[in-house]
């Protein structure tokens, strides 16, 4: 939501910095993906109670100790990664001290020996905490993760394991 021009602009300043912390976080997770997933990190990003879920392909993960596991699983597999986020929207919350966002997403990378496509749609809910901007929810939509010489068409959805 955009504060009307007659709003106070303190309001209208707290809306637009609120926008630019959710983006600079949104960009930390990517680095933080892209950067073979320090485990020292990952509370610098999300709240305690956090929930990462990435459906039946990624798997649902909650709190910080099961996000460390994850990544230090996919850290084993995923060779190589850039994210490229794109189309970014963000609602801030009336009382500033929520939000929601949605990213698309379009990642080369390799996994497994293998390059691969992986594109989808990250849905995020966002807190104020004391220590800034955090992600609270991460709810990844996956729509395709496909080896790079078969693409989409001939292979929507590659084995993992």
């Amino acid at each position: 939501m955009t504060e009307p021009p007659s709003a106070p602009l303190e309001a209208r300043v707290a809306r637009l910095e609120a926008l630019d912390d959710i983006r600079a976080l949104q960009m930390a997770y990517v680095r933080f993906c892209d950067g073979g997933f320090p485990p020292d990190r990952i509370e610098e990003l999300f709240t305690p109670e956090c929930v990462w879920d990435g459906g039946e392909l990624l798997g649902r993960h909650a709190g910080h100790a099961e996000l460390r596991t994850h990544f230090a699983d996919v850290a084993t597999r995923l060779e190589w990664s850039l994210h490229y986020i794109v189309s970014g929207d963000i609602d801030v919350a009336d009382d500033l001290g929520s939000a929601r966002s949605t990213w698309y997403l379009w990642q080369p990378l390799t996994i497994n020996g293998t390059a691969a496509w992986h594109m989808g749609r990250y849905r995020e809910q966002h807190e104020l905490t004391a220590a800034g901007w955090r992600i609270s929810e991460l709810v990844l939509t996956v729509d395709s993760f496909t080896p790079f010489d078969r693409g989409w068409v001939a292979q929507r959805f590659m084995p993992l394991g």
